[in-house]
């Protein structure tokens, strides 16, 4: 659904987030300024027409072996709700994405029939009927699937050359004719991949070579376009998620390592600036698996592979890392692969290779972590590998 264009009321702002009609809001809500996308500042009815929200729904994937390879839940504030049938028989991998307006859902699969891309329509009802796949697939299973902010073109990762792989995207034709590939290829297995909001440059973090991160100017006329030098300062250790971030017109890149510092950003502007220094409370073990920012852009959260498992600090888009906050008072149990926020801010979730597979936090910028959400009435698969509110 979509908030109307011309004369629109409260009631329709409601159900666009999926609450009663006739529930308790102001246009200061957190949800509400998620919806206009204005999250401080002057907010009025005018910023809500035409607005299409984005945490109805939440995804998980679960890597190939799992009983439950991909699991879509309803979602809203009370947490989970219905789980919703899946159309296939074939275990899901890694990459998860839907498009700006939840009407497009992308997976990576393990499975060429299926498709190593498989990408549906989505609506209220479900999953629609598969769009038919791209000529040319991906080499091997992605580990990684994002869909552009502009929804012109999808890209993938994965652990076989030429490591990363793209094509144009239409809402109503799907697949286009793969994009070259890029003139300077990623150094190794390619893991964690994202686009940056407007459109305009393409992050791939590998596994396995320096620089261990690779980024291209990106156009969805041509796809990948000259490769950006390398950070200056970028310690050679595998990278597993990747994370370009835009607010208040600022822009950073963020790398997940698997040793120290574990996890390193940098202020992005036409290129790599001076990375951010290390957090003053550091990771202290374990893989950093993948990274996101609260969508006001004042914190950022880590899934990591040793307990706790999930690590987050008050972040600054001009000097970085703040304060740690607390740890969650319900930890998961095993190595946490990804994490995300929702749209309105107010909670955060992780997946885990263990027993409920997946984990979503209450969230508050002055304090941090909240109470965990109760755990869905039909689990996901585990272990768990990707994670979206969408």
């Amino acid at each position: 659904m979509t908030t109307p264009t011309g004369t629109i009321s409260m009631s329709d702002v409601n159900v666009e987030l999926g609450k009663s009609s006739t529930a308790t809001i102001s246009l200061n809500d957190a949800d509400v300024r998620a919806l206009a996308g204005i999250p401080s500042g002057t907010i009025s009815m005018n910023d809500l027409r035409g607005k299409t929200w984005k945490a109805k729904y939440l995804a998980t994937t679960a890597s190939a072996g799992s009983s439950t390879g991909a699991s879509v839940y309803n979602w809203s504030s009370s947490g989970f709700g219905s789980r919703y049938t899946t159309p296939w028989t074939t275990t899901f991998g890694y990459g998860i994405s839907a498009n700006s307006t939840s009407t497009v859902l992308a997976l990576g699969s393990n499975s060429t029939s299926v498709g190593r891309i498989a990408v549906y329509p989505w609506s209220s009802s479900g999953f629609g009927t598969r769009y038919s796949l791209p000529a040319t697939q991906t080499e091997t299973s992605p580990y990684a699937v994002e869909i552009s902010p502009n929804d012109a073109s999808i890209a993938a990762s994965f652990p076989a050359t030429p490591f990363t792989r793209a094509y144009p995207w239409s809402n109503s034709t799907g697949f286009g004719t793969t994009y070259s590939n890029p003139a300077t290829l990623p150094a190794g297995n390619s893991y964690g991949l994202s686009f940056k909001a407007d459109s305009a440059a393409l992050a791939v973090g590998n596994l396995t070579t320096a620089p261990n991160i690779t980024v291209y100017a990106w156009t969805s006329a041509s796809g990948y376009g000259s490769k950006f030098s390398d950070a200056a300062s970028n310690p050679t250790s595998s990278t597993y998620g990747v994370r370009f971030f835009t607010s208040g017109g600022s822009t950073v890149l963020a790398r997940c390592l698997s040793a120290a510092p574990r996890i390193l950003v940098w202020p992005w502007s036409g290129g790599f600036g001076t990375a951010f220094s290390n957090p003053s409370t550091a990771i202290a073990t374990g893989i950093s698996r993948w990274v996101d920012f609260s969508p006001s852009g004042n914190a950022i959260v880590i899934a990591n592979g040793s307990t706790p498992y999930i690590h987050a600090y008050v972040w600054s888009m001009s000097t970085g890392f703040g304060t740690k906050y607390s740890n969650p008072a319900t930890l998961a149990t095993g190595n946490a692969d990804a994490v995300d926020f929702s749209q309105a801010g107010n909670a955060v979730g992780i997946v885990s290779d263990t027993s409920p597979g997946v984990l979503i936090y209450n969230w508050t910028t002055a304090s941090g972590f909240g109470s965990k959400f109760s755990d869905p009435a039909t689990l996901p698969g585990i272990p768990g590998n990707r994670i979206s509110f969408f």
